[in-house]
């Protein structure tokens, strides 16, 4: 089968564990024929916005990748919210798709997608929806403009061409239905994943990381990751983490810290044993973090990184959204902010007796809802 996946709506970059590369690498290790139509944007090694050249490579995963250059002479800002390419339409005819997966709602070549879908009955398009009002149409120019006046009447026109749209989060379902007027027939969650190891593989990562710091299988390892700046609140977790002198709790930063934070922080992990910075992590090194932690810590707002968490059996920890309400149900432990940690790092202790049952409760959840080969399955079956 020929699978399409259309990557204008950011910047799109090979090897990186987002989505779109998940997906993309899933398609390929099923068999398919798979090709990328991507903006000439991608991320640098400092993860800043970067242009590159328009034209046709091959992804790390043996994809075909097209990036195609912005049309209509449009100043940079302008091109990047307007989003139509030059040579889409070509494109779309010459690969002669039978499923498109258009990533995100946002963008002027959804048109020309819809247009060659309603030209050719036995193709399909699912369009994915990561847009919600914490990340999306937060001014009144983007909302009333931009969105509403703008992406939201082309992807009205090209509704009927679309098979699904596909939510990343429960906030992301709402802003489909109630903002942009989706169907709520063909609208549905379709979450941001992870992927999902042999019980073998993850046993090992997970002994391996343990004999590596010195925990004990009796210790209970809780870990925070990612880019971490004052939104994520890792001085107050420390903290709070401090105030709970139980030997067994373990906190492990795999990460890296702004300046601002390390500033804070460092004084706090140096005064406690009980806490390990490993620094910034590979995907693999943080999928052994996953697999060697038994909670994960998000003291605030979203992260793909929970689901992958969830992934390696981690007992989840975060703050109460409904996508988080979701997601971990009654297996995990919300709390309203990180006022309210010190409170968490209780229930660590006080549920340390049902840890191995909370943890294979995030897996089962996981490989029912978040396996991405079983998501890729969805978009091809």
């Amino acid at each position: 089968m020929k699978v399409l996946h259309v990557c204008i709506c950011g910047p799109f970059t090979d090897g990186l564990t987002y989505q779109e590369n998940e997906l993309i690498d899933q398609h390929m290790e099923l068999g398919h024929e798979v090709t990328v139509i991507a903006t000439t944007e991608t991320y640098g090694p400092d993860k800043q916005i970067v242009h590159t050249e328009a034209g046709i490579t091959q992804l790390s995963c043996g994809a075909k990748l097209i990036r195609l250059p912005y049309r209509w002479g449009l100043p940079g800002w302008l091109a990047t919210k307007i989003r139509t390419h030059r040579g889409m339409r070509e494109c779309l005819e010459g690969i002669q798709p039978d499923r498109i997966l258009f990533h995100g709602l946002t963008g002027w070549d959804l048109l020309i997608v819809a247009a060659y879908v309603r030209r050719s009955p036995s193709a399909k398009l699912f369009a994915d929806c990561h847009e919600d009002f914490n990340n999306s149409a937060m001014s009144w120019p983007s909302r009333e403009l931009l969105h509403k006046r703008f992406y939201k009447p082309i992807f009205r026109h090209c509704i009927d061409q679309i098979s699904e749209v596909l939510c990343v989060t429960v906030e992301s379902l709402d802003f489909a239905i109630d903002f942009y007027g989706s169907d709520r027939t063909k609208t549905r969650i379709y979450p941001l994943g992870g992927r999902i190891e042999p019980a073998a593989a993850n046993a090992r990562r997970r002994a391996e990381f343990r004999r590596r710091l010195g925990f004990t299988d009796a210790d209970l390892v809780i870990t925070q990751t990612g880019k971490l700046d004052r939104t994520k609140r890792l001085d107050l977790a420390l903290s709070a983490f401090r105030a709970n002198p139980s030997p067994r709790l373990k906190f492990v930063i795999a990460g890296w810290m702004t300046d601002e934070v390390k500033a804070d922080c460092l004084p706090l992990i140096q005064a406690d044993s009980r806490i390990v910075d490993l620094g910034w992590q590979s995907t693999d090194e943080l999928r052994t973090v996953l697999a060697g932690a038994d909670f994960f810590l998000q003291p605030f707002g979203q992260t793909v990184t929970t689901q992958m968490a969830m992934c390696h059996g981690c007992v989840v920890m975060a703050q109460d959204l409904p996508s988080h309400r979701w997601l971990i149900g009654d297996n995990g432990k919300l709390f309203k902010d990180a006022g309210e940690l010190d409170i968490t790092f209780r229930w660590v202790i006080e549920n340390q007796e049902r840890v191995e049952q909370l943890r294979q409760a995030s897996m089962h959840f996981a490989e029912a809802n978040l396996d991405y080969r079983k998501l890729a399955l969805q978009i091809i079956s």
